[in-house]
Parts: structure tokens; sequence; C-alpha cells
């Protein structure tokens, strides 16, 4: 590719040289003007191709070529096509030696204006008839020679003058567009200008914009000379309005100004609505009569001297284009129109924009009345698609066999009538006569069955009006909002669902009203016009209608009833759906609107008069529904038959086993009370059972009613299906219940009265008094429960609980009147009077003596109700101790006075019967007793076991094993482990087989040998050293055996500080069978056992000098060394935790010797925890040891402390001087008086673990 002209003649200003450009028109220059990819790919010059271009080079030379063509697109030629570079290129050689032979020297200045132009004026064409024929080639070659043989100033002024035509054609182009576009904006403007003066201007356009001005456009009138002398001077003084253009005068019908200021071919008023003038637009309007000078201005005209630089030949545009004199004449047009709306007077340029704005109003008001119009017939046609879709083929079918028969009925009552008349004889009008009555009732059932087939529709436009509420409530209760704005949104909507929740309950009342009227409406045939007829004359088709026309009496009569019981049963869904909707709006609603709607206001009246029509509503409902209960159930018999009878058979057998439970209950209560009271001991399971079956004897007979009514309801159906089950349930459950709840009170009355001072018998005035209060509560009840199920929580169940008080009043006034005696009696045996009990006693007269009596009840009822609290709490471990603390507090309170008093130890016999070290089996025989069933189970077994019995020191484990023994037999053998240990407990194990030197394989094979037996070994804790390698003697023995199997059972017990110690020690691998824990004694039990020794001892002591508080009394009976002594056994209960030999001693501690012989009871000094609690680790150390071993030797205390020997004695010595151990046997132990307060601080400390 050689681009010729780049490479001679050098860039185009202005112009990328490598960008070539080519004839649009001419696909050859097109294509050869594209830079191939490959050489191959340029396709050659057409001959058509060449000789284009060189008449386009000659055009550019003398200035004509189109401005559409890029110049340097004519200079490229492809090396590869031979049509132009020649064969081998010969072509393009020889014009190259052409040009450097025709190449002219340099002259020393360029040429002028006009010689260049002279050079690049082509030569004059020869003739044809005289011109050699050329191939296009050749013809191309010389026209490119000819544009290279000019000088480089010759060639860029060709190419910077085609570069100015070029522009010229781009200005003109877009002036013309522009001129075109003002020239479309104008005439629209002036068109909507002229149509709005003359009242016709469309209705979507703003008539003030189109007056708008804008003069410091270049287009406008402000900035264009030659438009602003059209416009006339303004007016002078001594006229009012510019010349030619003064208004009509008003009333006098001629166009009057309206002809002078319009131009000959101008608009003329015609007196129209408004004095809106009209013209016909025309453009001679703005030539003449205007005021101006000359004919049309010339302001768009070309000025310059663009045409002057370019030759004539240069095909340069017209000065003016065409659509310069349009826009001028369009402008003119405008300017006229323009003046013309200002020489209107101000009332007529009113009256065009009131008649814009009338015409405005109007057509929206048609619009608005055509698109509701068109809704409605939408609507309309919807509606009835919607019926006969919702209608169902068969419907839609019936209602046209109705029509029919209608129409048929209708023709045949016409064609009666005509025979009638033209009848010949008096009975044959009459029988005609009688056809047509019949034929018109037939007319009128048929119209009425199509009525009634049409309403079935009715019930879906009915739901859907009371789901589009419904679920705008939905809605809101899931939407985003709240606070202050769901209570607004809730109150917008309120009103609302209220009128439609009235509309639907009156379109309820008028269907039922349908229901109970049916067949009213319906045309009845009635007695005929022939009757009178003699019987022989032939009556035809007469007696036949008649009869069909009965029969389809009572079938309308039928049909209209289901329809309107079908209508009426979804209305009641959806009146009862709306109202809960209501009361969920309710729900949201703001305060003020609660309160208005449940209140006492206007508002509430107008709320409980509607939920009153509403329950009227209702009750007519379930009225009407009752007697279809009948066909519901022979519908289910028709269904299902078996499901039926097995229902029938259900009640049936309901029934059956109530009147069997009726009759045998009686017996079967005893026989359940006589098999309890047989257990001995009583469990507190068995207790509690006979006290459930005392109170279920007193109140069971209205909860056996309740249960088989609720049986039989359930069995029939579900209640909440069945609306007036439900209704029925409510009544019965609320009186049944309430008889329950009466009779229950009254049993827990009757059972308080056992702790009770014999008192005068109130049990008639109680029952009577519960069945008053009783009855009020019944019936505020039921009335609640019943106007919650039929219209919801609204304003009556607000008014009810909001009045129910009011009763209070006369049944508290009633029951006072009659419990007065009573109360009196009641206040005089209370053993401390208070001052409000003196006062009330006093209150007997006057009229104060109604409310002092009903002050005075209310104490008695809270007195007793904490009597019965305190009883209920009394047996829990927690209430025991608070009520022994409080009993110890008052005691320490008078410790004062018992130290004056004269008292003394009792003797050594005394003291010495209150030994803690000796129990008496016999009375702890009611004492772990479940513990001992477990143990005699395991041990009865054939297999060998390995039990534990588990207590602290004092529990009682000794005794136990005594009970054991003699539960098992002489097959159990009891040991007792001595201090040495397993060294001293073997020789007592062989001693069983009858050789004391047995030992090892020897002892187990002859324990084997024995047979069942049961070997117990006491005090094992004896066993366990806490220290290293303590456990081993425990293990020789568990080892031991393990050995000895066969049938021999093992049951060792162990303190429980040694097992805790051992059960830290090996946790999961400690392989007893059997851990019994022996439990606490409980007061009773201790009060027991010290009643024993005191038997045993030959005394009586008093406990006069303890006192016990009003707060620790929860049982209000018995004298007062009763309830002393029983409060000081929980004083010792609580001081011990259970521990009976504690107790024991604590007891021994507390008895006292008068001068007279007589002996009390004082309170026992209780050692102080923190002298305990002030010693040193060493001493607790010791001291734990000492627990855990039970009996403990200094050696072993050595090793279990780690301490050294010397600070053991040391501290061994100390405890003893203290009093805290004493010697026993060859060791120590904790002395009773100081045990219960170092195991307690011991345990504080975390030094021992504390019992569960």
């Amino acid at each position: 590719m050689l681009v010729l002209g780049v490479l001679v003649a050098g860039p185009v200003r202005g112009q990328p040289a490598a960008t070539p450009a080519t004839d649009p028109k001419d696909p050859a220059a097109a294509g050869s003007a594209t830079p191939p990819t490959e050489p191959s790919a340029t396709p050659p010059a057409s001959e058509d191709g060449l000789r284009r271009r060189a008449r386009q080079i000659r055009e550019l030379i003398a200035g004509t070529l189109d401005v559409e063509v890029e110049p340097e697109s004519l200079f490229v030629i492809d090396l590869g096509d031979p049509t132009q570079v020649g064969p081998h290129g010969a072509r393009l050689l020889a014009l190259l030696q052409s040009l450097d032979q025709a190449e002219p020297e340099p002259a020393p200045e360029p040429p002028s204006r006009g010689r260049s132009r002279r050079r690049v004026e082509p030569e004059p064409e020869p003739e044809p008839a005289l011109e050699t024929p050329r191939s296009p080639a050749d013809d191309y070659a010389d026209a490119l020679r000819e544009y290279l043989e000019l000088s480089a100033d010759e060639r860029q002024e060709v190419l910077d003058r085609h570069l100015r035509r070029r522009a010229a054609a781009k200005a003109e182009r877009e002036a013309s567009s522009r001129r075109e576009a003002r020239l479309a904006a104008v005439t629209r403007t002036a068109d909507r200008l002229e149509a709005f003066l003359a009242g016709t201007l469309d209705l979507d356009v703003d008539p003030h914009a189109l007056l708008e001005l804008d003069l410091g456009d270049e287009e406008e009138i402000g900035l264009s000379p030659e438009r602003r002398r059209t416009w006339p001077p303004p007016p002078s003084p001594t006229d009012g309005t510019p010349k030619g253009d003064a208004p009509k005068k008003e009333g006098d019908g001629t166009e009057g100004g309206a002809k002078g200021s319009t131009t000959d071919g101008g608009t003329k008023g015609d007196g129209t609505e408004g004095g809106a003038p009209k013209g016909d637009g025309t453009e001679g309007s703005a030539a003449k009569g205007d005021g101006t000078e000359g004919d049309a201005p010339k302001g768009d005209a070309p000025k310059g001297d663009a045409a002057e630089d370019a030759p004539p030949e240069a095909g340069t545009p017209p000065a003016t284009p065409p659509s310069a004199d349009a826009l001028a004449v369009a402008e003119a047009r405008l300017d006229e129109l323009r003046r013309r709306f200002l020489a209107l007077p101000e009332s007529e340029k009113a009256a065009h924009f009131d008649l814009h704005a009338r015409r405005q109003r109007e057509a929206r008001e048609a619009e608005a009345q055509a698109a509701a119009k068109a809704e409605a017939e939408a609507k309309a046609k919807a509606e009835e698609a919607e019926a006969k879709a919702d209608l169902g083929e068969e419907a839609v079918q019936q209602i046209t066999n109705a029509e029919a028969e209608a129409e048929a009925a209708a023709a045949n009552k016409q064609k009666a009538e005509d025979e009638a008349r033209r009848a010949r004889s008096e009975a044959d009008r009459i029988l005609a006569r009688e056809r047509a009555r019949l034929y018109d009732i037939q007319q009128i059932q048929a119209n009425y069955e199509a009525e009634i087939t049409r309403r079935r529709s009715e019930r879906k436009d009915n739901h859907e009006r009371a789901t589009e509420r419904i679920a705008e409530v939905n809605a809101l209760q899931q939407g985003p909002l709240f606070g202050a704005e769901l209570e607004q949104a809730a109150d917008a909507l309120y009103d609302g669902i209220r009128t439609e929740l009235a509309a639907t309950r009156e379109r309820l009342r008028e269907e039922l009203r349908r229901v109970r009227e049916a067949g009213t409406t319906i045309p009845v045939v009635g007695q005929g016009l022939d009757d009178d007829l003699p019987a022989g004359i032939d009556r035809g088709v007469i007696v036949e209608l008649r009869e069909t026309l009965l029969a389809k009496e009572a079938e309308l009569t039928q049909l209209e009833q289901e329809v309107a019981w079908e209508l009426a049963q979804g209305l009641r869904d959806d009146v009862v759906a709306l109202n809960v909707a209501r009361l969920a709006l309710l729900d949201m609603a703001s305060p003020s609107l609660r309160d208005a709607v449940t209140g006492f206001g206007p508002r509430g009246i107008d709320q409980v008069q509607r939920e009153l029509d509403q329950i009227s509503v209702e009750l007519s409902f379930h009225v009407l529904k009752l007697p279809r209960y009948k066909d519901i159930l022979l519908e289910h018999l028709s269904a299902s038959p078996i499901g039926v009878f097995v229902g029938v058979v259900q009640v049936l057998l309901a029934g059956l086993v109530f009147l069997w439970w009726r009759r045998r209950s009686p017996d079967l209560f005893v026989r359940a009370r006589r098999w309890l009271f047989r257990r001995r001991p009583v469990p507190r399971w068995a207790t509690m059972s006979l006290t459930t079956l005392w109170f279920l004897e007193r109140v069971r007979r209205p909860l056996e009613l309740l249960v088989l009514l609720w049986l039989l309801l359930h069995l029939a159906g579900n209640v909440d299906d069945l609306p007036e089950l439900a209704l029925l349930w409510i009544v019965v459950s609320w009186i049944l219940v309430g008889l329950a709840v009466i009779l229950l009170l009254d049993a827990l009355a009757a059972r308080e009265t056992r702790f009770t001072r014999k008192v005068t018998d109130t049990s008639a005035l109680r029952i009577h008094s519960l069945r008053v209060v009783g009855l009020n509560v019944i019936a505020i009840g039921m009335l609640l429960g019943l106007t919650a199920q039929m219209v919801g929580k609204g304003a009556i169940y607000s008014w009810v609980l909001s009045t129910c008080w009011v009763l209070t009043v006369p049944v508290v006034l009633y029951l006072v009147h009659r419990w007065r005696p009573t109360i009196h009696e009641r206040l005089t045996q209370i053993p401390e009077q208070g001052p409000f009990v003196k006062w009330a006693l006093g209150q007997e007269q006057g009229l104060s003596r109604f409310p002092v009596a009903a002050l005075a009840a209310a104490f008695l009822l809270g007195r007793g109700v904490a009597q019965w609290f305190m009883r209920r709490l009394s047996g829990r471990e927690t209430t025991r101790r608070v009520l022994a603390y409080l009993f110890r507090r008052e005691v320490a309170k008078r410790a004062a006075v018992a130290k004056a008093e004269q008292v003394e130890r009792v003797d050594d016999a005394c003291y010495s019967a209150f030994d803690p070290d000796r129990l008496e089996p016999t009375l702890a025989d009611d004492v772990a007793a479940a513990e001992l069933e477990l143990v005699t189970s395991l041990v009865a077994s054939p297999r060998p076991t390995f039990s534990a019995v588990v207590g602290e020191r004092g529990m009682g484990k000794t005794t136990f094993l005594g009970r054991l023994q003699a539960r098992v037999g002489e097959r159990f053998k009891v040991l007792s482990c001595p201090e040495v240990g397993l060294e001293g407990l073997l020789p007592e194990l062989a001693a069983l087989t009858g050789d004391r030197e047995r030992r090892d394989e020897a002892l187990t094979a002859a324990l084997r040998q024995m047979g069942p037996l049961v070997i117990a070994i006491d005090d094992a804790q004896r066993l366990i050293q806490p220290a290293i390698r303590g456990l081993r003697e425990l293990d020789r023995l568990i080892a031991l055996a393990r050995d000895a199997g066969g049938q021999v059972s093992w049951v060792i017990t162990m303190g429980a500080a040694a097992w805790h110690y051992l059960n830290r020690a090996r946790g999961d691998r400690v392989f007893f069978e059997q851990v019994v824990k022996l439990p606490r004694w409980s007061e009773e039990q201790l009060g027991a056992l010290i009643r024993k020794r005191c038997e045993q001892a030959g005394i009586t002591p008093s406990y006069e000098g303890l006192v016990v508080p009003r707060q620790v009394d929860p049982l209000g009976h018995g004298g007062e060394d009763d309830r002393t002594e029983a409060g000081y056994y929980r004083l010792l209960w609580d001081f011990s935790r259970g521990n009976p030999a504690v107790a024991l001693h604590a007891y021994r501690e507390s008895l006292f010797v008068k001068p007279d012989g007589t002996t009390v009871v004082r309170l026992f000094k209780e050692p102080a925890a923190a002298e305990i609690e002030s010693l040193s680790l060493p001493l607790l150390f010791v001291l734990r040891a000492i627990v855990q071993l039970d009996l403990a030797r200094e050696h072993e205390l050595t090793a279990a402390t780690q301490l050294p020997a010397t600070d053991v004695s040391d501290a061994l010595r100390f405890c003893l001087a203290r009093g805290y151990i004493e010697p026993y046997d060859a060791g120590v132990r904790v002395t009773w008086a100081w045990y219960r307060t170092i195991t307690t601080v011991l345990q504080r400390q975390h030094l021992l673990s504390a019992p569960k």
C-alpha cells in the first residue's frame, strides 16, 4: 500500500496523515481505503472506481469536489493491484519518471494567488471526437500526475479550500437544523397560542407558558432588530390601546378592534364565549396591516462575504435557505398573536384563562365519570362472572332451567288468558282462567327458584368482605409498627372493622329470619276457581299442574331454608372471626380508645348494646341449630354406621362405669384406707395417700359428674367444633367445679378443727356461708365464661369485672351478721389477747359492731391461715431450724432470771440414765426402717454380698446391727472391730469357724464351708488410717471376703468421716453392693427417746421455766407445758442435727433439781464455736484425725497428721485439758459435749465433708 499524496504533498492541515477517507458511495474506493490485514486480502480496483477517482482528483483541483469525500483517500494505491500500478509496476514507475522530468526548478518566491489559480485550472478537455480512448488506469495516472505536478503551496491551497468548503457545509447543516427546530417550536407555540385565543387549546398545555417571553434570547424580539421593527410604537396618552388593536366594546356585537388588530388574512372577533377571537392562521397575516415597513422581515438573511471567497464553480449553497423564509413567517405570525393577546382587555384575558381552566375541570370530571362508569361496568361484569363461576355448572344450569320454565309458564299463561277471552261457555272460561292463574304461580315459583339459587353466591361476597378486614388486622399485627405508630394505625382501623361487624351481624339476623320464615313468601296454590264446577267436567292439565305446584312449593320451602341456613352458618363464622379481629385490634389500640370502648361512657354503652345484640343473634343461631342435630346424626349414621355404633357403645360403657363406681366407691375407699393403715411403719407416701382419700371422699360427687360429662361431650365430638356443647360445658363445669371447691374448703375447715380447742359446732353455718359465697362466684364466673365464649373479652366482660366487687358488700354484711356470735366466742378463747382483741371484744353495741365484727373476722381468718401455713411448713427442715432458733433466742433472753434461781444438777444416777452410748433397739424400730428392709433383702440372697452401713458417731450403727440380727436370725454373726485393727479382728473371725488360729486360705475355706452366713463387723472405721497406705487392712478384709465367696455375706458399719475419706481415696473402685446411710432422727423420735429415758430415771421434768414464743407455736393447741416441751425437743433436734446421742447428752446437761426436789429443764450451755475456730491448724488437724479414727492412739495421729510426735503429744495434752477429748480404752475420742461443735467447725473449715 502506497500513499502518494502523503509522500509528495505532506499531511493536510488539521487532518491525520494516516487516515484515508473514501467516497461512501464507491464500494471499490472504500475497499481500497481500508488497510488490509494481509496484502492478498485487498481486492483489485474496478475500472469504474479508477475512473471515479480520476474525476474526483480533477474536481478537487477545480474546487468542486463533493464535501463528503476525504481527499486523502484519492491518492492511496495498492502495490498489489496491477490495474493501478501496471504489470510489474510499469505504470507507477512511468508516473514517477515523468514527475522527475517535469519537476520545475525551485522558484525564488511563491507564485501569486492569480497565477496559482491559472496553473491549477485544468486544461480544456478536447472534443470527444478528437480524443483518443484511454484506459481508466491511464486516466487515473494522468489525474495523479496533474495533482502531483502542482507545487506544494498550490497543493496546500487546494486542500485548504476543500476543508473550508467542508466546514461551511457543516455549519450550514447545523444552522439549517437549528432553524428547522426553531421553526417547529415557533410554529407549535403559535398554533397553541392561536388555539388558546380561540378557546380550543389542548387541555394538557399550560397557557401561561405560551405567554412567557425571554428578552435575553438572541432569537427573540429583545435582541432581533428586524423583529422589533414589526412591533408598533407604544400608545399615545390620548389613546389607551395600541393602533389597530383596540378591543371590542362591550355589548356592541361588532368586530371592533379585533378587526383592526388583524391583517387582511387575519382573524376577526366573532363575539363568542368570553370574547375569545378566532383566526385561520394563514401566513399572509404577518405581511401587512400591522404597522411594519415593507414585506416579510429578512432577519435571517445571510450576511458577510462567505460567498465572495468561494469561486462561482464551487457550488456554494444559496445565501438564504428555503427554511429561513418559513421561519420568518412563523415568527411574524407568533408576534402577531402575541400583539393580539396584549391588545385584549384584562377582563377578556382573564376570561380566556377561566375558559381554559373550566374546560380542564370539565374534562377531568368527564374523565372521572367515564372511569367510574367503566369501573362499575367492569365490576358488574366481574361480579356476574364470579357469581356464575361460584355457582358452578350445576347451579348455572338450574338457573337456566328455572328461567326457561318461567318463560314457558308466561307463554302458557298468555295462551290461557287468550283462551279465556275466546271461550264460548262460562265453564271453559273458568277453566282457562284457572290455568292462567296456575301458570302465573308456576312462573313466580320458577323465578323464585332462580333467585334462591343465585343467592348461594352471596356467601363468597360476604366472606371476602370479612376476610379483607381480618387481613388488615393480621398485617398490622405482623407489621413493623410498634408503640405510638401501632396505636395510631389500630385506632384508624377500629371503626371500619366495627362497622363491618355490625353489617355482617345484620345480614346474619336477616338470614336467620329467612330460616324461620322460609316458604312464607312463596305463592300458595290455594283454592281453585274451578271448585264450584261439576266433577264431570274435564279439567285437562289443571289437576296435574296443581299437584306439581304443590310439590314445588314444598321443594322451594326446603331449598330456601337450606340456602338461608348455609348463608347463616357462613355469616356466623364471619361474625366470630371479625369479633376476634376487633378484640385483637383493641389490644393494639391506644389506651384512650380502649378505655372509651370498654368504659362506662357513650362509646362503652354503645359497645355493650352491640355485644348484647350479638349475643341475641348468637342465641338465635344456636336455638335454630339444635333441631338440626337429628339430621346431623342421621347423616353420620348413613355415612358411617360403624362409627356411630362405636360411639353409642362408648357412651353406654361410660354410663355403666359411672353407675358401677357410684355403687362401689364407698367400699373401695374403706378398703384402701385399711390397706394403708396396715403398713408398719407408715411411710410418708401412705400418709399423703390417706389424706388425699379423706378429701376425695368429701368432694368426689361433683367431680364424678364433671368427669362423666367431660367424657360424654368428647365422645360426642370435639367441644371446640360444637359451640352449643361449649356453652353447655361452661355452665356445667362452673357449677360442678364450684360445688367441688365449696366441699373442699369445708373439708379443709373441718380437718383444721382437730387443732383447735373445743368450741361450738359451726359446721352447718360454715357450709351455708361457703355456699353463699360460692354461688356468687359461680354466677360471676359463668357470666364471664359465657360472655367470653360468645362475644369475647370486650365491653361486657370489662363491665362485669369492674362491678363484681359490688356483690361483696351485701354478702359480707350478711355473713358478718350470721357469724357475729361465733366471732365473739373465738376472740374470747385466744390465750394471749392483744390490744386489738380486747378492743374488738368491747365493741358489742352500737353501729360500730358490724365493721368491728368484720375486722375481727378478717383477723381470725388471717390467724387461721397463718397457722395452717405453719403446720404445712413445719415438716420441712428449714422451717424447723428457724423455729428452733426462735425458741433458743427466747430462752436466752430469760437466762438472767434462770441464773438467780436456786437449782443444782441432778445426781449421778439420774445423769447416767441419759448415757449417750446406750441405745435401746426397741426405741429405734421406726428409725431407718426402709434402710433395714434394703439390707435384709440383700443379705437374704444366696450369693455373697458386701454391704456398708454409714453413720456418724452416735447415730445407732450398733443398734442397727442388733435389729438386723433380730431379722436374719442365728446365721447373722456380729463382730466388733478391736482398737488394734485387723490383727485383733482375724482371731475373732477364726473363732467363728471353731479354731482361733486359722488364717488365710484355711480361714476362707472354713468360712465357705459354714454355708449361709452373714458376718457383721461393727466399727470398721478402725481398719482405716487417714495416712499413706492407711487402707491396707481394709483391703485385706475385702480380699478375705472375696476369697471366702460361697454363701457368706458381709455387713460392715463405718463412721461417716472415715467413709468420706475412703470414698475420696478410692472413688469408683469401692465395690460395696450396697451403701446404706442412716437417716437423722426426727424431733418426734428424739422426744420419744428422751421421755423413755426420763421414765427409766424415774423423773418427770418440768418446763415451766421456759417460754415458747407465739411465732413458734404453729399448732395452736395443747397446754403451755406441752408446747414448751415440743419446742425444746425441736431445739435439741436442731443442735444435734438429728443425732440421738448428742441430743441425750444435751438434755442431761439441761436437767436441774430445785430445793423442793422438783426436776426442771433449763437451757443447756452450748459450747462456743469461736473457741474451736481460734485454734491453730495443727490442733485442727489433730482433731480432724481423731474424728476420722473415732478412737485414736498417739502413733496413729502422728501418721495421719504427718506432724512431729512432740507436736501431737502437746496437742493431745492441750485438748485433754480443755475437755475437747477424753481417754477411752487405749486411745482418745472427742467428748459428747464438744462433738457437734468440733464437727461443725471442721466442716466450715472444709477439713471434713459436710453430710448431704
